[in-house]
């Protein structure tokens, strides 16, 4: 989905108008992908302390 996007906006000769579906799947990932990281630093962090 996002390779297509890519690719057709690549070759676009102007630029073309973004498609919500896409940009609502790409912030949601994000905010995963920050919640996730946020975990595993408090994690990482907890490990350097009881060491």
């Amino acid at each position: 989905m996002m390779e297509e996007a890519w690719v057709n906006e690549k070759f676009a000769p102007e630029i073309l108008p973004h498609k919500m579906e896409v940009v609502d799947c790409l912030l949601g990932r994000l905010l995963i992908w920050k919640k996730t990281y946020k975990a595993w630093l408090v994690q990482i962090s907890e490990k350097v302390y009881i060491s």
